[in-house]
């Protein structure tokens, strides 16, 4: 077994008005670990681009059980949890200061040929690298796709240099962001979510205009974007 932890302080640019953890937040501190993780384990960034590949975050789901608030000393923890077809799955666990468990996810993560942008299946040397962590807990088995909602057009976002990460394209922080913009307007703020799923469909570059749609039904809420006609992204949200 293979396990990264890491002790944070929250501190007060991650936290809303409400001074709680805000979801990009949430997905930010993930990806930092998944991103520290992989380099332990000589499957990062650097090593990637070495053999003209990288890692896409394709597909991610979320549970929030309490949110931590400024201030709040955390802990969190990642391992990859297996693979799916030609996803690579990752836990994500994140523990208040008493190891309460409050936030926990699953990622299913792509290997890109840098050059064509085109999905590759994992190969023997990335398999071998990756941990064989069977024992521990998945939060999620299975994320599949979400469809697309034609509900009411809520904003138009314009991709901007500094929402570019450093693959070259709209991190996925920002999609999380956007969903939690467009939940705003169902009157539900960042403690009434009780679950987000998010698909990524479009690498945002640039000058992008991203239209970002939403349609409630009870708890249940659909979001998606789309960029120039083809869709950017897909999301669900279950709210408490």
């Amino acid at each position: 077994m293979n396990i990264y932890r890491e002790q944070l302080r929250l501190r007060h640019h991650q936290c809303g008005a409400d001074c709680k953890l805000k979801l990009k937040s949430i997905f930010d501190i993930f990806q930092d670990a998944a991103a520290d993780h992989a380099d332990i384990l000589g499957c990062g960034m650097e090593n990637m681009l070495e053999n003209r590949t990288l890692w896409v975050l394709s597909r991610q789901k979320i549970e929030i059980i309490r949110l931590p608030e400024v201030k709040e000393n955390v802990t969190i923890e990642t391992y990859p949890c297996g693979v799916d077809r030609l996803f690579a799955l990752r836990e994500y666990r994140l523990y208040d200061k008493d190891n309460q468990l409050i936030v926990r996810g699953t990622a299913a993560w792509l290997v890109l040929d840098s050059d064509n942008m085109r999905p590759k299946r994992l190969s023997g040397e990335t398999l071998n690298i990756l941990p064989d962590n069977s024992g521990l807990p998945v939060s999620f088995t299975s994320l599949g796709k979400i469809s697309s909602c034609s509900g009411n057009a809520m904003f138009d976002l314009k991709v901007r240099p500094s929402d570019i990460d450093m693959n070259r394209h709209l991190n996925n922080a920002n999609y999380a962001a956007m969903v939690q913009d467009a939940v705003y307007s169902c009157n539900a703020a960042m403690e009434d979510i009780s679950s987000v799923e998010i698909n990524y469909l479009h690498s945002g570059q640039i000058d992008d205009q991203i239209s970002v749609l939403l349609c409630a039904e009870g708890k249940n809420i659909s979001v998606s974007g789309s960029c120039a006609e083809k869709p950017a992204f897909t999301a669900s949200v279950t709210l408490k």
